[in-house]
């Protein structure tokens, strides 16, 4: 039978060893560069526009009135010419005959092949949206829309 002081020793041995391995492998896995500073993510970059939609179109509008005002409606042709700086566009959408009573502004901004702004009246904005090509632009607002080509 072993002493105790023996038994002791070689835990403390055992002990030893174990540490010593542990410190080895703890000092492996370290990494020997420095962390990297987190960076902020750059937002995405807006697309440009699709196309200039610059100078004269012509199509048509449609109007649908709300039931609630008796419902039908009605379409005519038009002509419209649009300005363009980057990607703001606008112009006016004119009056047709028997159909729309006024002409209104559109201003918008064209970024990839989508087209999005507001028709401007005196005493309020109405939100329109649609698609845009080097020849062919398709408006839609509430109760209303255009198909115009170049």
């Amino acid at each position: 039978m072993r002493s105790p002081v023996s038994m002791q020793r070689r835990f403390q041995a055992g002990t030893l060893v174990a540490l010593v391995g542990l410190t080895a492998v703890a000092c492996e896995s370290g990494s020997s560069t420095t962390p990297t500073t987190p960076t902020t993510p750059t937002a995405p970059t807006p697309l440009p526009p699709a196309a200039s939609l610059a100078g004269t179109w012509t199509g048509s509008a449609t109007v649908v009135w709300h039931e609630l005002d008796g419902g039908g409606g009605c379409s005519g042709p038009v002509t419209v010419t649009f300005t363009q700086s980057g990607s703001a566009v606008s112009g006016t959408l004119p009056a047709v005959a028997d159909c729309i009573n006024e002409s209104v502004r559109f201003e918008g901004t064209l970024a990839g092949n989508v087209l999005v702004g507001n028709l401007v009246y005196p005493t309020f904005k109405s939100h329109i949206s649609g698609q845009a090509s080097e020849d062919h632009v398709t408006l839609a607002s509430n109760n209303g829309s255009w198909n115009l080509r170049r």
